[in-house]
């Protein structure tokens, strides 16, 4: 998983700032993660869990939204949703390579007596190529 990481990092996306934020994001994350933990391999996928709290922000509204946007260091929703497809398309560019082989995993679950606006299932199905599995939580 960190090879993906790295590819992330080297693989210029776009010259937006949205791309600088998404990965800043991931650095952040594997800094506070790692940050007690001096001499042990941590093994981890920035891009899976910047995807899937990606996924989760276009979703949340309000203040929730407000301080999501705020750890991607982002001002809407559309930036995450285009580096996300972005990210989306350097998986498939990938996974066209018959020597190497990615998979992306990310899901989200929903309780199932919730009801879902259609363009937010519209958007984690075309932008994030999954759906949500609505589940009795």
């Amino acid at each position: 998983m960190t090879v993906i990481h790295l590819l992330l990092l080297l693989v210029p996306l776009s010259s937006s700032s949205t791309t600088t934020s998404f990965e800043q994001f991931g650095l952040k994350f594997y800094s506070t993660v790692s940050q007690n933990k001096k001499n042990e391999n941590i093994f981890l996928s920035s891009a899976s869990i910047s995807l899937a709290m990606s996924m989760c922000t276009v979703g949340a509204r309000q203040e929730t939204l407000n301080q999501m946007l705020k750890t991607f260091e982002v001002s809407s929703t559309k930036q995450l949703i285009k580096t996300a497809e972005q990210i989306m398309h350097i998986f498939s560019i990938a996974n066209q390579d018959k020597q190497v082989q990615f998979k992306l995993a990310n899901h989200l679950y929903a309780q199932k007596t919730y009801q879902l606006q259609e363009e937010y299932l519209k958007i984690v199905q075309n932008s994030f190529k999954t759906d949500i599995k609505q589940e009795d939580l």
